[in-house]
């Protein structure tokens, strides 16, 4: 099963309801990882964003270590293994930030 536009936080909103298992343990969630859509999605500057070239600083590996911890504990809460499907980054990114 999808997340919530698959992302992880719009899936661990309260709005979210899982669909029923109608054969034990055979449900997953599929979730990609795009955050911050700033560095990873854009390429071109827009009017509600600016286009981020680095990766790595203490409130980038914060909110990724949040956001997975969250859905560790979305994981155990429910009983149900987490896909990660997908995750990239836009072309022209420096090379320190993980990019090649």
């Amino acid at each position: 099963m999808a997340g919530y536009k698959i992302d992880i936080r719009e899936t661990l909103r309260g709005e979210y309801k899982l669909p029923v298992d109608t054969v034990a343990n055979r449900l997953m969630l599929l979730i990609h990882y795009y955050t911050p859509w700033t560095f990873v999605g854009m390429e071109k500057d827009e009017p509600w964003g600016k286009v981020r070239t680095t990766w790595g600083s203490e409130g980038d590996w914060k909110k990724l270590i949040e956001l997975f911890d969250d859905l560790a504990s979305f994981s155990r809460r429910h009983s149900i293994p987490i896909f990660l499907g997908e995750f990239s980054v836009a072309s022209r990114k420096e090379k320190a930030s993980g990019v090649v």
